[in-house]
């Protein structure tokens, strides 16, 4: 079940930990447990067609437990992936699970304002 509305604030250039929790449709603790593919992406509010971040298992995304075994995932962020970015975007999480579906599990505005110190 898609988590709509999930709307974050960040500084560009920072690090940054985001941990999505992830529930059933009684919002009950869902485990991820044996999913092959995490990927989280941003997308420009003028193209939505090509992201202007994306993080995968490979780059920052993975598996955590928040209030049950694997019920959560967490993306970080470095300074380097949002260096130069500033404004509104969209963003999505997807999940494909362990019986290779694919699921659309958050999905939100980012706000992302310019960092002010750069030294």
């Amino acid at each position: 079940m898609t988590k709509e509305n999930q709307d974050l604030s960040i500084i560009s250039g920072d690090d940054h930990e985001i941990t999505f929790t992830i529930t059933d449709a009684d919002d009950a603790a869902k485990s991820l447990t044996g999913a092959t593919s995490l990927k989280w992406s941003v997308f420009a509010l003028t193209d939505l067609s090509t992201s202007v971040l994306a993080k995968t298992t490979s780059s920052g995304v993975s598996l955590v437990n928040v209030d049950d075994t694997n019920d959560g995932i967490k993306v970080v962020l470095t300074q380097a992936d949002t260096n130069g970015l500033a404004g509104t975007y969209r963003h999505e999480l997807e999940v494909i699970d362990s019986a290779s579906k694919k699921s659309t599990l958050a999905k939100g505005i980012i706000s992302i304002a310019q960092d002010l110190i750069t030294t």
